[in-house]
């Protein structure tokens, strides 16, 4: 196995399994740690402040921003990469002169 140069990110071993350096190894071990922390103390704060996790604030900045504020359910859970029913509590009222099969 060839030692990685210093400038190189990853290298791959003689039996074909890719380590990364120790630089950039720890870099991604860093920011994946930093993003953790910051996740979890913006969650703490928007539900101690306003009872949202950051998960729903997601979801309502999309509707916010969607055309009329208004996106079906799936929709919305394929934006925010959630299933259906963890997204099934964030109904759209449509005007009643839409016909009721465009309301989901």
């Amino acid at each position: 196995m060839t030692p990685p140069r210093p400038s190189a990110p990853f290298f791959v071993g003689d039996d074909g399994v890719v380590t990364w350096s120790e630089r950039h190894a720890d870099a991604w071990i860093g920011l994946l740690e930093t993003h953790k922390r910051l996740t979890r103390t913006l969650d703490a704060e928007l539900d101690a402040r306003y009872g949202l996790t950051l998960s729903s604030l997601e979801l309502l900045a999309r509707l916010a921003a969607a055309p009329d504020r208004c996106l079906r359910l799936s929709g919305l859970a394929s934006a925010a990469r959630r299933s259906a029913a963890a997204s099934g509590t964030w109904p759209c009222r449509r005007r009643s002169s839409e016909s009721s099969s465009d309301a989901t």
